[in-house]
């Protein structure tokens, strides 16, 4: 029972007497020591890093000849080849890596979409989106930092009220970018997609000319160029839309015109709403361009009409009230571009 006893005792010893002790010091070009720097065996987890006076030691039970790599941030790598047949000791100098680091750009969060931005989303992708029904604001829901208010639908960022989001039309504020509202009744954006050449929402960074402390904007640019001919047809749950372009010599004209009403879905689907009148809304845009070798001009104009009734509890009476609205919206925006001459 000593004997056995004995060689448990023993072993430890053994063991260890046959790892290899690799030790020594990191050192920078002006011989002052260099701590945190990382020493490990090539295809190995033995190592160590050194510390504040640039030692290091660490054991391995690997044999024969190895690979000692050495690094450091901002400084060259090194490499050394040992044989692990004895313990051994390493004085090692690192040099300053002289490779330049390149500019580094920090922007706050900022989507864009379309031609504009050369990303892979369209506004055709942004109509197809889950759930948006061609609303711009709905499909921006999706992208991180932003969310829908759930007791009025309006766009929010990071937690910011609704107000702080403004939504712009080439570089100019659109006072009412939502469709008519009543208590509890979520809205949508007035604006087609497909009559923007791209949209560009930021979540935090955007550039000075806005201002206006808001936590973001949606900034909705139309295209700076003629339109193609063509013309598009659109079938949802809720309506239908049909838009229409048609090109000249030196201007071009497009139109789109859309009709919703959720009455036929709201026989599908009841909602806790009471409604007297489902919604409706008739909804029509117009963008006119011309332009020549010293300017081009952008004439756009949007026109709404929308129409609802239902019944809202009131709590000053402790009864149902009801609610009918009726609004029209018109929106023009228009701007002029002239080019320089060269050498301006």
């Amino acid at each position: 029972m000593r004997f056995i006893l004995l060689i448990f005792l023993l072993f430890p010893y053994v063991a260890s007497s046959q790892q290899a002790l690799i030790s020594g010091r990191i050192l920078q070009k002006n011989k002052k020591p260099l701590s945190a720097a990382n020493i490990f065996i090539s295809g190995s987890y033995d190592g160590a890093s050194s510390d504040s006076l640039g030692f290091f030691h660490f054991n391995s039970a690997l044999k024969g000849p190895q690979t000692l790599l050495i690094s450091a941030v901002g400084l060259q790598p090194q490499k050394a080849s040992i044989d692990l047949k004895d313990s051994i000791y390493l004085t090692i100098i690192l040099q300053a890596d002289q490779q330049a680091i390149e500019e580094v750009l920090i922007r706050a969060g900022q989507f864009k979409v379309g031609q504009q931005a050369n990303a892979a989303i369209s506004p055709l992708d942004i109509v197809t989106t889950a759930g948006s029904m061609g609303n711009i604001i709905a499909a921006l829901e999706k992208l991180p930092g932003a969310q829908i208010a759930g007791e009025n639908g309006r766009l929010m960022v990071r937690g910011g009220d609704p107000w702080e989001t403004q939504t712009y039309i080439n570089g100019f504020r659109v006072a009412q970018p939502y469709t008519a509202s009543a208590n509890g009744v979520p809205v949508r954006g007035r604006f087609s997609p497909f009559l923007f050449k791209g949209t560009n929402f930021s979540t935090g960074g955007y550039s000075a000319e806005f201002g206006n402390a808001l936590s973001s904007i949606l900034n909705l640019s139309t295209d700076v160029k003629l339109a193609e001919p063509k013309t598009d047809l659109s079938f949802s749950s809720i309506g239908l839309g049909l838009s229409n372009s048609q090109t000249w010599k030196n201007s071009s004209l497009s139109i789109n015109g859309t009709y919703s009403n959720l009455g036929p879905y709201l026989k599908i689907i009841p909602q806790d709403i009471v409604w007297e009148k489902p919604y409706q809304q008739t909804n029509a845009e117009a963008i006119y361009r011309t332009k020549s070798d010293k300017h081009f001009f952008n004439l756009y104009a949007a026109y709404s009409d929308e129409r609802f009734a239902f019944e809202d509890y009131a709590i000053a009476y402790d009864q149902s009230v009801k609610t009918s609205i009726h609004e029209n919206n018109i929106y023009l925006n228009s701007n002029i571009s002239y080019y320089l001459p060269a050498g301006w």
